[in-house]
Parts: C-alpha cells; sequence; structure tokens
C-alpha cells in the first residue's frame, strides 16, 4: 500500500500515484487520437446513393431539407465551360447551357450566407469533372452576382471539381470507380428584401453518371461531420460563469491550509491564475474555455500546496490538446502553437514544488 505513516513519505508516494496516473492519461490520450485519426470512412456506396446529412458548424444542429436544392445535372453537356466576361446576361456568363434555379428567399440577420457544393456517381474515365456555380442576386427583376466576402479574386462564382476534396471507391481496378466530392464552400453577402438564384454549369466527360448534385445554404459554415462538442460553443457562458467560483476556492485554500505554501508559489500560481481568467474571458471555443477554467482552479490549488494541482492542470491541459488535436487534424505547426507554452508551464509546476 502507497500511504505511508510519515508525512514526506506520503508526499513521495502521491507525487509517484499522480505521475503514473498522468502518464496512463497521457497514453489514453495518444491512442484515443490516434484511432481517430486511423478511423474507416463511411461507406462511400451509401453517400453515392442518397446525398449525406450535412451541419451546422456553430449549432452542431443538421442542415434541414429545406435548405438544399437537388441540381438537374442532366441539362448539362460535356463541352469545356466558357465564363464570359464581357457586358452579357448574366443567366449566359456562365456559358449558353447553364442551368438557371427558380428564386429562392432566405433571411439571414448577417445578410450574408454560405453555399456549400457536393455532388456523386460512378466514373469509368480518369478525367475530371468541373462545376461552377454563381449566386446570384434578385432585386425588382434585376439579377446581380452576389458578392463573394471569402474570395480575394474578382470571381464570385464558386468551382468545384474531383481534383480535389474528393473520396473514391474503386469498383473495378483501374477502370471504374465510385466518387464522392465535398467540402467546396463560399461565403456571399446578400443585400435585404432580396431573394437568390443559382447558375450552374458543369462540364462532365464522356463515361460519368452523376447520381447526384447538391447546392446547400446556411447562415453560418457548414460541414460534412457532426462537429465535436469540444469544438462548439454549445453552452460556452454557463462555463465563463464558473470563474464566480474562483474567489470560493481562494477562501476554501486560505482556511484550510492558512496560508500559502510559498512565495514563489504565491508568485507562480497567482500569474498563471491571472493568465488562465483573462484566457477563459476571451476564447470562444469550448475546448479552449474548459481547459483553461481547469489550469485556473489547479494554480489555485499549487500556490496552496495541494499535490492535487497536478491532476487539475492535466485534465486541463489533455482537454486543450484534445481539442486542437480535432480542429487542426494532426500534430503539426498550429497543434504545437496552442499547447507549446501550456506543456512548458505544466513541465514548470511538476518540477518546481509548491513548499521549495
Amino acid at each position: 500500500m502507497w500511504i505511508k505513516t510519515d508525512l514526506e513519505s506520503n508526499k513521495k508516494a502521491l507525487k509517484k500515484e499522480l505521475f503514473f496516473w498522468g502518464g496512463i492519461a497521457f497514453l489514453v490520450l495518444f491512442f484515443t487520437i490516434l484511432s481517430n485519426s486511423c478511423q474507416f470512412k463511411s461507406d462511400l456506396e451509401t453517400k453515392v446513393k442518397t446525398p449525406p446529412k450535412l451541419y451546422d458548424s456553430v449549432t452542431n444542429a443538421e442542415i434541414p431539407i429545406q435548405q438544399q436544392w437537388l441540381v438537374p445535372f442532366n441539362h448539362f453537356k460535356t463541352d469545356a465551360i466558357q465564363v464570359h466576361e464581357l457586358p452579357i446576361p448574366i443567366e449566359q456568363s456562365l456559358g449558353e447551357n447553364a442551368w438557371l434555379s427558380p428564386s429562392i428567399s432566405i433571411k439571414y440577420p448577417t445578410s450574408q450566407f454560405y453555399l456549400y457544393f457536393d455532388f456523386a456517381g460512378q466514373q469509368s474515365t480518369r478525367l475530371d469533372t468541373e462545376y461552377y456555380v454563381l449566386p446570384i442576386c434578385l432585386n425588382e427583376r434585376i439579377l446581380n452576382p452576389c458578392f463573394r466576402i471569402d474570395q480575394k479574386q474578382e470571381d464570385n462564382y464558386l468551382i468545384a471539381n474531383t481534383k480535389s476534396n474528393t473520396d473514391y471507391h474503386t469498383i473495378e481496378q483501374n477502370k471504374s470507380w465510385l466518387y464522392y466530392a465535398h467540402s467546396y464552400q463560399g461565403q456571399y453577402m446578400i443585400p435585404p428584401q432580396e431573394s437568390l438564384k443559382f447558375l450552374v454549369n458543369a462540364e462532365i466527360p464522356l463515361h460519368y453518371q452523376p447520381s447526384w448534385v447538391r447546392i446547400t445554404l446556411s447562415e453560418n459554415p457548414i460541414t460534412p461531420n457532426k462537429i465535436s462538442f469540444l469544438l462548439t460553443q454549445q453552452y460556452m457562458t454557463w462555463f465563463k460563469y464558473l470563474l464566480l467560483l474562483l474567489p470560493f476556492a481562494l477562501f476554501y485554500g486560505f482556511h484550510t491550509n492558512s496560508g500559502f505554501a510559498s512565495r514563489s508559489a504565491l508568485s507562480i500560481g497567482g500569474g498563471l491564475l491571472f493568465l488562465m481568467i483573462i484566457n477563459t474571458m476571451i476564447w470562444d471555443i469550448n475546448y479552449m474555455v474548459i481547459g483553461c477554467l481547469c489550469i485556473a482552479f489547479a494554480a489555485i490549488a499549487y500556490m496552496y500546496g495541494f499535490n492535487l494541482y497536478i491532476l487539475i492542470y492535466l485534465m486541463g491541459y489533455l482537454t486543450i490538446a484534445q481539442g486542437a488535436y480535432e480542429q487542426f487534424g494532426s500534430f503539426n505547426k498550429d497543434f504545437f502553437m496552442k499547447t507549446g507554452l501550456l506543456t512548458l508551464i505544466g513541465l514548470l509546476l511538476f518540477f518546481k514544488r509548491p513548499d521549495d
């Protein structure tokens, strides 16, 4: 049994226990991330038959069917698309074979919308298919291209093709494949009181058999996967209200320990506490808010010499590490930018004991 009869032995034994469980938590995090990165993709055959669900990246809710439209792809020809820049009728700007949708009324308080374009089918050629989508704002029968916010170039149309962002499944080796092209997205402005149309054209080579072509609208960015709770803003305000518990934690620590562990513990813990309070207040994503909140409580525990600070800090650190990995998709530069400073602080707190 690790509990001894004297205080010094208990401290050493507790440190070994915390180090052991911290190692276990690190291994669990590592294998969780590894399993997520190697996760088997959804069956492509199902996606080709039926358009998959799409989600609002802010609310995490499924995009309703009323905000999705299927494009009649049989209207298009195999000829190359000619984009006209001359002052001609806008309905002909993507070529004479372009399809113009009926008008659609949308009312978003932000006066902007996100367009998401995806399509699927079967092909027996290595050539690529390409779609052009131009949102058109309609005001009293006057057609004008909707202004694209996220595009640095002057072109307002969205280009989607099978050269990128496409999942494939081989039916017959080197002869035929199933494909699902997705994640083509643009952000546009729409003036109040105006309705919306879509001008679409496509270059579809021979030996392509499209199954469906879809346009999806939302006020917020659209994602093909339901976002992890750590990457949303759900209940974020309530997490920030937990900062009000910090004064009670400070009072409890002072009452229990009759003072701070040492001057260095007060300076290090106080500085970390101030930093984490600021970060908890300014961040707008769950994993950073929750993680920084945990580290704030760990700072208080450190100030009063409670060894539990190691476990609390580890909980906050692992929350941020898991969220950063889910956000950036790998151990890349952005991941280490998010976790680098916290890693150094954690090492400092581990080796610099509060009562040293």
